[in-house]
């Protein structure tokens, strides 16, 4: 995977993984504040927390990538590069779970509000969960994988 190894696709990675994270932490910290105790609420803390921590997980993951290939002799073995593609090929889906959670969260969040604004809510939470799927299946096929 040259991926890995284009410092600008890390960085660009980094940044995306981070204002996810950052908007995952900034709508827990929110309801939090707000201190229902409706179960509607408690559900929709729990998918955020997991959201943040899944993204947390990404991000750490591909700035240590970023670190470790910064500090490698270039050109970088070819088992080495097939071990670092390896551990990123586990991670990357980490990235992935918390991003559909921000969205699953986002649709929850509308039921806070009303009935109404949650089906809404839900619905384009719904709608755009089976577009990712259907983006990432696509990819997949055009990949062959």
């Amino acid at each position: 995977m040259t991926d890995l190894l284009n410092t600008d696709w890390l960085a660009q990675k980094v940044i995306q993984s981070s204002l996810m994270l950052g908007f995952a932490v900034a709508i827990l910290v929110a309801l939090i504040a707000m201190r229902d105790t409706r179960k509607r609420a408690t559900v929709t803390i729990v998918v955020f927390t997991f959201a943040a921590f899944m993204l947390l997980i990404d991000n750490y993951s591909v700035i240590r990538l970023s670190t470790e290939f910064s500090g490698l002799p270039q050109p970088i073995d070819s088992d080495l590069l097939e071990q670092y593609t390896g551990l990123y090929a586990g991670v990357k889906w980490i990235g992935t779970l918390g991003f559909l959670l921000l969205i699953l969260g986002i649709g929850c969040t509308g039921w806070l509000h009303s009935k109404l604004v949650g089906v809404l809510s839900t619905l384009g939470a719904v709608v755009a969960i089976l577009y990712i799927f259907g983006f990432v299946g696509a990819l997949m096929r055009i990949n062959g994988g």
